[in-house]
């Protein structure tokens, strides 16, 4: 099956390997000296860690997969000759890549990150000797892989198996599970199948969590267990009812936090969660994971970088209006540059990963189940692929989804075929139509079509606006697969003081270039509730320069509204081992206030129009809510503090 993508998607993937993809020298160290296939780094007396390994072997993984969804032919070379300087030089017992992570106890992790893009390839080239390569450094290089995240070896493991089917890797990729999950949780991988299984909230590393969620889906598709199918599914499960923000990914600040919308994402973990989810959805035919898919790519995704991906965070949030060298309003590195967009925001993990997210998204768009094709997520593309032994089928999805709710689906062929094409859960009025004839679909499964010759069908989605609560009492509103937020292009200062700013890969300080700071009121005493009104918009690119898609909703500004001003901040940091340490810092900070806890006067009510959250990198998405008992409650205790502290 070759899938490649067409329009604003393909737009999007050209941008992005001109930019961070394309240039990862402009993010620093290690993408600017350390690269897998060559010699160990050797400079200075300078030798680096296994994590330098990690962050380049995302690059990869996301370049490779960038190619292979353009077709970009110059492109996937540049990632082919990494990948075969190591398939083609392995150690006399079959190991791959640097000494340094053969050497060195529990440091096996990064090679699963690159062999994902190795089975990429693969899937593109279908050379046996990548197959062959990666089956032999796993079966003739004993390791245990029990410790920290050295266990997700056994995701490469069952990749390879269900590709080759040789008993020994299941049975080494079920060794190494098993064994894992007889231990003790450890610091920063803190849950294993029995804490998935109960009812405990889960804690620990967020990136982590997503990247061990898939491993039940994928002993079921290798064993046929539905228990560790249902693992996975409970694991990704927890995450949304724990973690999930605003911007449609899960919290983590390095750790799993809770759903304030104060907190935020990282950028990691847009990557990592949607890469889990495609994986458990295509293993149980579960058609409603795919709005998580969905959302979290064209929200979190695409609100973590810049439009030229040139930039990107390290943190992401729902609120985030001050976004400077000292802006990061999250406890993890309080007042540091990780909240603001630059080619790398202060730690490596994400300009790595960050290439990942759009590519997996593409790739994972259609998959194929012997003479089945699904249609497992949307957006303008084209597919290839051949059923009943030697019968070509030519799919094509023709939308500016997700910034319009019509696509047309084109099957070319000249015989049959079932397609199985996915309604999303949160489409409740939608309306499939094959050759002019309207067809019954139910939200959040998998509708069978036969398929016979050349077939267009049109899938129009019209979703609702949905007004969603949040901890303490704010609100934000969802249509469809978009989140919406009252943004701003915002004023674009290049930090002089960026060592890594160039012309051409500017980091930037930006502030608000409009006013800014909302409560809502859907209703006044005595009047019926005033709704949101959606309108359709015309563009093709998620930015604000364009007539994109908008809800007005009635709103009042917070009078006397300011950046939160610091001049000591709290900061927090969990190391590897989970030993937590806190501190005051004394400065000059200037953060996003947290709406939410202030109570301001209300200027007069006013209509305001929110864009979809993705486009809009200085934003408010999250709004008090005047109404909610929450707030009542909050006023209350504040008038009770007063009258107490006046009596005293």
């Amino acid at each position: 099956m070759k899938i490649t993508a067409r329009g604003h998607l393909k737009s999007f993937l050209q941008t992005q390997l001109d930019g961070l993809t394309g240039h990862p020298e402009v993010a620093g160290y290690p993408f600017d000296r350390v690269e897998w296939g060559q010699p160990d780094y050797l400079a200075d007396n300078d030798l680096p860690q296994w994590w330098v390994y990690e962050q380049t072997a995302y690059w990869v993984d996301g370049l490779t997969r960038c190619a292979i969804a353009l077709d970009d032919e110059t492109a996937l070379e540049r990632a082919s000759r990494i990948i075969y300087r190591v398939i083609d030089h392995p150690d006399t017992d079959g190991y791959l890549g640097p000494r340094l992570l053969k050497s060195t106890p529990s440091a096996r992790w990064p090679h699963v990150v690159f062999f994902r893009a190795c089975l990429a390839l693969y899937e593109r080239n279908r050379d046996a000797r990548i197959i062959q390569a990666l089956k032999r450094h796993y079966l003739g290089c004993p390791f245990s892989y029990d410790k920290f995240r050295d266990v997700l070896n056994a995701e490469i493991i069952l990749r390879i198996y269900l590709i080759d089917r040789d008993p020994a890797l299941l049975a080494l990729a079920e060794e190494i599970l098993d064994r894992f999950n007889q231990l003790p949780p450890q610091p920063f991988f803190q849950n294993n199948d029995a804490t998935i299984a109960s009812d405990e909230r889960p804690v620990g590393h967020g990136v982590t969590y997503n990247e061990y969620s898939k491993m039940g889906a994928l002993r079921y598709l290798a064993t046929g267990n539905a228990d560790q199918l249902n693992l996975s599914l409970r694991a990704i499960a927890k995450l949304v009812r724990f973690f999930l923000l605003p911007g449609q990914v899960n919290c983590s600040d390095e750790q799993l936090i809770s759903k304030d919308p104060y907190e935020a994402t990282e950028t990691c973990d847009v990557s990592d969660f949607t890469y889990a989810v495609e994986t458990i959805m295509a293993a149980a035919d579960r058609a409603d994971l795919g709005d998580l898919v969905e959302r979290a790519v064209f929200n979190g995704g695409l609100g973590c970088v810049l439009e030229n991906f040139r930039g990107l965070q390290y943190f992401s949030s729902a609120n985030q209006m001050i976004l400077d060298a000292h802006s990061n309003h999250v406890a993890f590195n309080r007042g540091s540059k990780w909240m603001s967009y630059r080619p790398n925001p202060g730690t490596e993990c994400c300009a790595g990963n960050v290439n990942r997210f759009m590519p997996n998204y593409v790739l994972h768009m259609y998959r194929q189940r012997d003479d089945r094709i699904f249609i497992d997520l949307f957006g303008p593309s084209r597919c290839e692929a051949v059923v009943k032994g030697d019968q070509p089928v030519v799919i094509t999805q023709e939308t500016r989804f997700p910034l319009e709710d019509r696509i047309v689906i084109k099957v070319q062929t000249e015989g049959s075929l079932q397609l199985e094409l996915r309604i999303p859960k949160y489409a409740n009025r939608a309306t499939v139509t094959i050759g002019g004839r309207t067809v019954d679909a139910t939200p959040g499964e998998y509708l069978p079509l036969a398929i016979e010759g050349d077939t267009t069908i049109v899938l129009d989605l019209a979703p609702e606006i949905e007004i969603l609560p949040t901890p303490r009492g704010g609100i934000y509103l969802r249509r469809g697969p978009l989140v919406y937020a009252q943004g701003c292009y915002g004023q674009r200062l290049i930090d002089q003081d960026e060592e890594r700013s160039t012309p051409e890969f500017p980091a930037y300080n930006i502030y608000p270039d409009q006013p800014w700071g909302y409560a809502v009121h859907y209703r006044k005493k005595g009047e019926a509730s005033i709704a949101p009104a959606y309108r359709a918009g015309t563009s093709e690119t998620f930015s604000l320069k364009t007539d994109l898609p908008s809800i007005e909703i009635t709103a009042a500004p917070l009078l006397g509204l300011k950046p939160a001003h610091r001049d000591r901040i709290f900061r927090r940091h969990t190391s590897l081992d989970g030993t937590v340490r806190s501190w005051y810092e004394k400065g000059d900070y200037n953060l996003t206030p947290d709406v939410l806890a202030l109570d301001l006067p209300l200027g007069p009510t006013t209509r305001i129009k929110l864009y979809p959250y993705g486009a809009c990198k200085v934003r408010q998405t999250v709004f008090q809510d005047r109404d909610s008992a929450h707030f009542q409650r909050y006023l209350s205790g504040k008038k009770s503090k007063k009258k107490a502290k006046k009596h005293n």
